[in-house]
């Protein structure tokens, strides 16, 4: 449990280390894992989905009045050489309403501590140009802004 001011969050961390155990291992190109809040506690965050596939499997469970949070592995390469890069997205909806998001704002570095390590961390205001390619060019180590807006 993480304590933010007055706000607690919690998450299944058993369920999350059995996927990412699942889909992140070693050997694995491609994937994805979805976080969301809890309809029974604003506070407690839970595995929603996963996959092996890239942003057209995992957009449209994007919900566009919830804050999400994803670990998504894309194939990569560096000095010509085959690897992968783990990127942190932070989904925030454009119908989260400005209190809920000023509250859940402190719940991201726990999430994130869950999902590490990671080689970048992106945040999502706009799902319309989510796909494969502007993730890899928003978690590019020289890309600037790591906001997709």
């Amino acid at each position: 449990m993480y304590l933010s001011g007055q706000q607690k969050a919690e998450i299944d961390e058993e369920a999350l280390k059995n996927v990412k155990k699942q889909i992140f291992h070693d050997g694995a190109k491609n994937g994805w894992l979805l976080l969301s809040y809890s309809d029974q506690n604003p506070n407690k965050i839970v595995l929603e989905a996963h996959g092996t596939g890239g942003a057209s499997e995992f957009r449209p469970l994007l919900k566009d009045n919830q804050i999400q949070y994803l670990l998504v592995r894309i194939p990569d390469e560096k000095d010509g050489n085959p690897t992968i890069r783990d990127i942190a997205i932070y989904w925030t909806g454009p119908a989260v309403k400005a209190l809920e998001r000023g509250r859940k704002k402190f719940h991201f570095d726990f999430v994130g501590h869950h999902l590490a390590p990671v080689h970048c961390s992106l945040q999502v205001l706009n799902s319309t140009h989510l796909n494969d390619e502007t993730v890899r060019l928003k978690s590019n180590p020289g890309s600037g802004s790591h906001v997709l807006e």
